[in-house]
């Protein structure tokens, strides 16, 4: 808990640092504040080099809207985020190879502040996450999450966005419980660029487990990190370290033409989590398409 809690102040006080020597973005509009309903993260869909298809679905509905009366008070909203893989190439119809649902209900603030090591957007968020299988083979946990958001602007409507946040686990599907948490860490760290007609974002998470370190001197051929329970000998190589188990990259480009939030984009992924159901199983993939981003 200690250790987290450290990197949490480290990260968001380098963060930070960058926002201290650069400009104030007071002035910057916030959708999620100012629109009923908006994309929360970028929609695309992104095709694999074997031609199947993912696609992600995000959106933010304002349901209570108390900053109306009080600088200070805060918005409650509803969150949904929807990821599915579609295995378009093959000949035959087929289901989805996998959907995986993300809804997430919060309580926001917008920090009315000139100090650029404050935050600019708070939120507390009850989310669950989960293949939506009622089974035993289902995925799926519930978070306690905090979110915080920096912006940064330079040179001409272009700006950068850091998002942290930072979660503790409130309920687990009981087959999977002693591993998730330790595959899909605990912490992420969003970094965004914006200009007029180029958008692009590194995203990781941060984990801090002592099976995680032990796992990558004992991993299967398959990809698979067993449990430290069956290397007892590697126990005293345990150390609590935080270390990056997964990130993602992405990068678009606007369209030239009269479609103003669409962008030709591209994403790589390497980690774990990529589909819940085979969260324990690390991948790498290169995908490219189409995404529709929010007006920052």
């Amino acid at each position: 808990m200690r250790t987290w809690m450290a990197v949490w102040v480290v990260a968001g006080g380098l963060m930070l640092t960058v926002g201290t020597a650069l400009a104030d973005s007071t002035n910057h509009k916030d959708t999620l504040f100012e629109d009923q309903l908006a994309i929360f993260e970028p929609k695309y869909l992104i095709f694999d080099g074997n031609g199947d298809i993912k696609f992600f679905l995000s959106s933010h509905l304002r349901l209570l809207r108390f900053s109306q009366y009080s600088t200070y008070a805060p918005d409650v909203g509803f969150l949904m985020n929807i990821k599915a893989f579609w295995a378009f190439s093959t000949e035959d119809s087929q289901p989805f190879e996998e959907i995986n649902w993300n809804p997430e209900v919060l309580v926001r603030w917008k920090v009315p502040t000139d100090n650029p090591w404050l935050p600019h957007r708070l939120a507390l968020a009850r989310a669950h996450e989960s293949d939506g299988a009622a089974s035993d083979s289902s995925r799926g946990w519930d978070r306690w999450k905090v979110y915080s958001a920096w912006w940064v602007p330079f040179g001409d409507e272009s700006y950068l966005e850091i998002e942290g946040s930072a979660w503790l686990v409130a309920a687990l599907e009981h087959h999977w419980a002693p591993d998730m948490p330790t595959y899909l860490g605990f912490m992420n760290w969003l970094v965004t660029v914006r200009t007029k007609s180029l958008f692009g974002k590194v995203e990781f998470r941060v984990t801090d487990n002592q099976r995680a370190m032990a796992y990558d001197a004992v991993q299967n051929a398959d990809g698979h990190l067993p449990h430290p329970r069956a290397h007892p000998d590697q126990t005293r190589w345990y150390v609590h370290v935080p270390i990056i188990p997964s990130v993602r990259v992405g990068a678009g480009v606007k369209l030239p033409w009269d479609w103003e939030d669409f962008y030709i984009y591209a994403e790589y992924f390497s980690g774990y989590g990529e589909e819940l159901y085979a969260f324990n199983q690390k991948s790498s993939t290169l995908r490219a398409g189409i995404a529709i981003v929010r007006d920052l």
